[in-house]
């Protein structure tokens, strides 16, 4: 999936509404992540800096 993205804030905005409508009742679940993620590559993001639902995060700062 090819996704155009003008700036990363507006990207990281984006992919964030997408990870919020999957973590709802509303929607397809599974597109929302993927087009979450997919915004999240395309704009050079890093993933584990969102709450991506049915997603391991690690926890950053500790050693």
């Amino acid at each position: 999936m090819m996704v155009r993205v003008p700036d990363r804030a507006d990207a990281a905005a984006r992919a964030a509404r997408c990870f919020a409508i999957a973590r709802s009742a509303a929607g397809d679940r599974h597109g929302a992540v993927a087009r979450g993620e997919a915004i999240v590559r395309a704009a050079g993001l890093d993933l584990d800096d969102f709450d991506v639902p049915g997603r391991w995060r690690p926890i950053r700062g500790r050693a």
